[in-house]
């Protein structure tokens, strides 16, 4: 008994930390591209000569992030059932191939102009969608599978993903393309964001057709109707929106003002990375800290 009580205790932090590393993959996943289109590509366009105002339609991606609430609970109610994909569980249903789907079209977009607006909104709007649809998914499952005392930790593995995501989808491609071009650069990227799919292999769920599914019978179905009658909703939305349009409409103009003002993007990618490390690692565990001891208010 005492062996086998040893042995419970042994395997609850291996189980999860394998939690942890996997929410750590997937969060990384989703910075890459959102701050692919977000920071480093308003400097790129900016140094390729592109217009100040043209640029600023760069904000317009962000619209996906903030709106993906309207299409959260039919990726929360059931999985995605294309080509045998609910075999895989819920949540990688459709996380693996909203991933796959980035990877491609960041492929795609490595071989096309970038100071072309219509190419470069077009497809970072797909990219968005498509890395909205995974959030979703990724932090129902964080929901799912972190108890109420890890939900701090959960949090701060979330922000420190982010910040990761920023160096590299910012920081990382501001230098790669200073150094190598548009092409190599993009290929690297989706390189990259490849290879957070082995995060998958981490995530640990039952075939959404299996009898006695986890969540199955006692979680009520997700409905947009159910949460758009609960007062909640609307302050939770209300700081959501102002936190991510705020973001959105200062995003795209940061990098083109240090263009104009004489800075090569290489210094801009240091910069920013160390900025956005400096900032969101520390940020990030400092609020893991504060809600695990003071709670969420």
């Amino acid at each position: 008994m005492q062996s086998a009580g040893d042995g419970m205790m042994v395997a609850e932090p291996r189980h999860r930390r394998r939690l942890y590393f996997a929410l750590l993959g997937l969060y990384v996943a989703q910075g890459i591209p959102m701050y692919l289109y977000a920071a480093a590509l308003p400097a790129i366009l900016r140094d390729g000569g592109v217009s100040r105002s043209a640029i600023g339609l760069v904000g317009i991606l962000m619209a996906p992030l903030m709106l993906k609430f309207l299409w959260a609970p039919l990726v929360d109610r059931a999985p995605l059932r294309l080509f045998g994909l609910a075999r895989l569980g819920h949540r990688r249903s459709w996380i693996l191939p909203m991933q796959i789907g980035v990877v491609a079209l960041l492929v795609l977009f490595a071989f096309l102009p970038p100071t072309n607006m219509w190419i470069a909104l077009g497809l970072g709007f797909c990219v968005m969608l498509l890395s909205s649809t995974q959030d979703i998914a990724t932090d129902g499952y964080a929901t799912e599978r972190l108890k109420a005392g890890e939900r701090g930790r959960g949090n701060a593995i979330q922000g420190g993903s982010v910040a990761i995501g920023v160096v590299i989808g910012s920081s990382l491609t501001l230098y790669l393309y200073s150094q190598f071009g548009w092409t190599p650069t993009i290929l690297i990227l989706a390189g990259l964001s490849a290879l957070t799919l082995l995060s998958t292999l981490l995530m640990e769920e039952k075939p959404a057709n299996a009898a006695g599914s986890e969540q199955a019978a006692a979680v009520a179905p997700a409905s947009l109707r159910a949460a758009l009658k609960d007062p909640v909703t609307y302050s939770v939305l209300g700081f959501a929106l102002v936190y991510r349009a705020s973001e959105g409409i200062t995003k795209a103009m940061e990098k083109p003002f240090l263009v104009d003002n004489g800075l090569s993007l290489d210094v801009i990618g240091y910069l920013s990375g160390a900025s956005a490390a400096t900032a969101g690692l520390f940020g990030a565990a400092l609020a893991a800290w504060t809600i695990r001891r003071y709670g969420l208010w």
